[in-house]
């Protein structure tokens, strides 16, 4: 093998196990494309009954009329469209995603958690005549100290538990603009990161959101879990969501990088890298001959 071709070999090495180590410090738990693993997804047609949890099995049933859209991110085709309607409190959400029995729970006992997605708000509440809350995401049960939200009020991003406590970040939210936000229990500490950036936390987040087996097995898109001991799901939000993702992380490891603020890797790099690599092994195993 001539040296060149050793080079080529070499460098397609480093950059496989560069892609490969791309995201490591954070470990999937659940995964809701919302379109791209849904069979026969497509622009403008009805979101799919269920929508895929392409990591955790925990599929979400589908209430109402939420439309797929195009993606919020590079790397992401379909997006989910919510057209709830606001009114005063408490508002009943008509288009939603929910599921998860509450039997059981979304992680092993941990304080380095994190929930994220891609966002676009379409319209905000009127604070003065309206719902002052819009929830994105609600994981675990309606009930004190096992809910956590990330939801809208009053413009900004809100993190907050039923009856327990809340934190307002600094992000103020652009109505029709994407963008995406990441909330992670880093080490006990709540943190709130909007398009890579840190814009609020809060070390009281120790006490209330860790160990995260306060949260249980239920989620719900677009909407809060539950309505304070009432029926049904109320504070739905007119959004589209996109790409949202529950993980864990080892202590200290923690990197926004490692997140899907970029945008998501494509499938199919890992792939041609590969399949290059191969072909390199393969004329160098010729040229040898």
């Amino acid at each position: 093998m001539n040296r060149s071709v050793k080079h080529l070999v070499f460098a397609a090495i480093l950059v496989l196990f560069g892609a490969t180590l791309a995201n490591a410090t954070i470990v999937e738990n659940n995964y809701w494309r919302l379109g791209e693993t849904d069979t026969g997804a497509a622009i403008g047609n009805l979101g799919n009954d269920p929508t895929i949890d392409s990591v955790g099995g925990l599929d979400l049933t589908r209430y109402g009329g939420p439309s797929y859209v195009a993606g919020g991110t590079s790397g992401s085709t379909l997006g989910m469209d919510f057209d709830n309607a606001y009114g005063a409190w408490p508002t009943t959400a008509t288009e939603y995603y929910a599921g998860g029995a509450g039997s059981s729970y979304l992680f092993s006992a941990s304080n380095n958690w994190g929930i994220e997605f891609w966002a676009r708000v379409d319209s905000l509440p009127n604070p003065s005549t309206q719902d002052k809350e819009a929830v994105l995401i609600s994981v675990g049960k309606n009930s004190t100290n096992s809910n956590a939200m990330i939801e809208i009020k009053e413009g900004k991003l809100r993190v907050s538990r039923i009856l327990v406590d809340s934190w307002m970040s600094d992000y103020t939210v652009t109505a029709g603009q994407w963008f995406h936000a990441a909330y992670v229990n880093n080490g006990g500490v709540g943190e709130l990161y909007v398009d890579g950036v840190k814009r609020g936390a809060d070390p009281s987040q120790a006490t209330t959101f860790a160990p995260a087996p306060n949260l249980y097995d239920k989620v719900s898109l677009a909407a809060i879990t539950g309505a304070w001991g009432q029926s049904g799901y109320v504070r739905g939000i007119d959004a589209a969501l996109d790409e949202v993702r529950l993980f864990t992380f080892a202590a200290g490891e923690f990197s926004i990088q490692d997140t899907f603020y970029n945008g998501v890797p494509e499938p199919g790099t890992l792939a041609l890298l590969a399949t290059g690599l191969i072909g390199l092994l393969c004329y160098a195993w010729r040229k040898r001959k």
